[in-house]
């Protein structure tokens, strides 16, 4: 797979996290660098272009990204989820008319190690599945003599199909870590989603798994965090700060 386009998702309040850090949790400070700088850092190699889904605090958010990308000059288009209360999946739908044959959706409050993240994407590039997770081994022991293959820092297993996504994570003993690829001809999935009023990625996935086979790639603890309290702020600071 060459570089790939990126959509990433900021539409959100960060509510949580606001009323500590007083600004939008996908802008705030890691160490020396700030979210989107992290998030530019890690994908920049990988990228042919972004699609930033703004929502709350648009404007804030988008000079935030890009101040960010005035180091790595990728190139930028803002789609405005008008409807971002309504939830991730429905603000994601607002990047449709911008989408490439595939991409990468990622969570702006996700973070992931730029090193790990290099041996995830070589993975998926060489896998003929377009579509497919990272997700995260809450109790790595379950995995005991499961059919899995190591790729590079990536553990993946192939072709998992599930009645539902969250039984596949639910029996992976795993966790959803906030980082997809897609096919562009699934997304009329998401579309059906929100017209049975379904409003979160998650359900997005529990139809995909129905009718498409996906590749899941696990992450450890210690390669990712996702932030939504001051916790998980004070985390990525041992695992991001500079």
């Amino acid at each position: 797979m060459e570089k790939i386009q990126f959509i990433i998702q900021v539409a959100g309040p960060g509510v949580r996290l606001v009323k500590h850090i007083h600004e939008p949790k996908v802008l705030a400070r890691v160490g020396d660098k700030t979210v989107p700088e992290i998030i530019l850092e890690t994908i920049h190699d990988f990228c042919s272009g972004i699609v930033l889904i703004t929502g709350a605090n648009s404007e804030k958010v988008e000079a935030g990204y890009r101040k960010a990308n005035e180091k790595f000059n990728i190139p930028m288009k803002i789609a405005y989820a008008e409807d971002w209360e309504e939830g991730n999946l429905i603000s994601f739908l607002a990047s449709i008319p911008y989408l490439d044959r595939n991409f990468i959706l990622w969570l702006g409050d996700t973070l992931v190690k730029k090193e790990c993240f290099n041996g995830l994407f070589n993975s998926v590039s060489a896998n003929p599945l377009q579509n497919a997770c990272f997700v995260q081994k809450v109790d790595p022991s379950q995995w005991k003599g499961k059919k899995a293959t190591r790729v590079l820092l990536g553990e993946t297993v192939r072709g998992v199909k599930a009645q539902s996504f969250s039984q596949t994570l639910q029996n992976f003993n795993a966790i959803d870590v906030g980082v997809y690829l897609f096919d562009r001809e699934t997304v009329y999935i998401a579309d059906e989603c929100r017209k049975n009023q379904a409003s979160s990625i998650v359900k997005f996935f529990d139809e995909l798994a129905k009718t498409y086979d996906f590749e899941v790639s696990f992450l450890e603890p210690n390669e990712w965090i996702n932030i939504n309290e001051l916790d998980d702020l004070m985390r990525a600071k041992e695992l991001f700060g500079g």
